[in-house]
């Protein structure tokens, strides 16, 4: 059973204009790992791989019903789906098994928010270098967060800036933990300068806001977005 009720209440506040964006709580790929535990579920992805397919099948059919009933409603204005399949290195697990057990089930995701016309943001930590194109061809329009320390942002820009729209990349373990109110602004200036002309870029933080950032560092990341990211960028 799964309670809408919060985001359907939610509707009742949201000033005119305003969507917002919904979907998973979990990931298809991190919650099956969390219920089999990490060494089992790698070892059963060799030697009993038609156990993970079960386990796999039955939370991806809960998570895909999450975004069938969010995708139907109006003040949803896109579709979210978190799920980290990377480490700063490279995947978790092999592309190959990513191809077989995971991404048909995003596939699937895809084809429901095209359906309702909703863009599909996507969000996974680490280098994801080797399943770009899987993840583009699944239909997602928009990778979140862009960690500095896992890929190149600039890199994607050139090279995906047609396909995908690239979210965050204000580094949470430098300029935002380390650095100072200039530090989080000149970063932020530097990246709509060379990343928002001609659009797909949202600016923002590199990962989750955690409690030992200072508070007037993240507020000069919100203030900078203010003042350098309004079109035309100039």
């Amino acid at each position: 059973d799964v309670n809408f009720d919060p985001v359907l209440e939610a509707e009742k506040y949201l000033p005119d204009g305003m969507k917002l964006i919904s979907g998973s709580r979990g990931g298809i790929f991190e919650e099956t790992w969390m219920i089999m535990g990490f060494g089992n579920f790698t070892y059963s992805l060799i030697d009993n791989p038609e156990l993970v397919k079960k386990v796999i099948g039955k939370v991806a059919e809960i998570i895909i019903y999450i975004f069938e009933n969010v995708a139907k409603m109006d003040h949803v204005g896109a579709l979210w789906l978190s799920d980290d399949i990377a480490y700063k290195t490279g995947t978790m697990i092999s592309p190959k098994h990513l191809r077989e057990f995971l991404f048909p089930y995003y596939k699937k995701i895809g084809d429901i928010a095209k359906k309702h016309g909703k863009p599909f943001l996507y969000h996974s930590d680490g280098k994801l270098y080797s399943v770009l194109d899987d993840l583009i061809e699944c239909g997602i329009n928009a990778l979140h967060p862009i960690e500095p320390i896992s890929m190149d942002i600039y890199k994607l820009k050139k090279e995906y800036g047609r396909k995908l729209c690239l979210l965050g990349n204000v580094a949470v373990e430098n300029e935002l933990t380390r650095g100072k109110k200039e530090d989080v602004e000149n970063s932020v200036k530097e990246k709509i300068e060379k990343l928002a002309p001609g659009g797909g870029y949202c600016c923002g933080s590199s990962n989750t806001i955690p409690s030992y950032i200072p508070f007037e560092n993240y507020l000069a990341m919100i203030n900078a977005i203010e003042k350098y990211g309004k079109y035309p960028i100039r």
